[in-house]
């Protein structure tokens, strides 16, 4: 996340309609802190988040977007495993913009003229 600071707790991103999913990537920087798990809740369902691990590296696959607000939990435990802390991202996803009826298309039936197939 570009702009991360580790006293922030809290992040919003907003995303156009086209961006159907997210990969989160989170590292820790202390020796033995660790990933405590991912989260995402959308309305009042609480999901967890598959991620994977690598170099102290976690991420996850791309985690489809419904329009709306879609929030976004890491928690991260201490490396003396005494304290455990959690940042939230929220990532917004426009809705599909409104057609205006003026770009809608309009089909027309022509009958096969009389000469075709001649």
């Amino acid at each position: 996340m570009a702009g991360f600071d580790p006293q922030t707790k809290a992040y919003v991103y907003r995303t156009p309609h086209a961006m159907s999913s997210v990969t989160l990537q989170a590292a820790t920087t202390a020796a033995r802190a660790s990933l405590s798990g991912i989260t995402v809740k959308r309305g009042d369902t609480v999901t967890d988040v598959a991620y994977t691990v690598s170099d102290a590296v976690y991420r996850t696959s791309g985690v489809p977007l419904p329009e709306g607000d879609s929030l976004f939990a890491i928690g991260v435990t201490a490396a003396d495993g005494s304290s455990a802390e959690s940042c939230g991202v929220t990532v917004h996803r426009a809705a599909l913009p409104a057609l205006r009826s003026s770009a809608l298309l309009k089909a027309t039936r022509t009958a096969p003229s009389a000469s075709a197939g001649k």
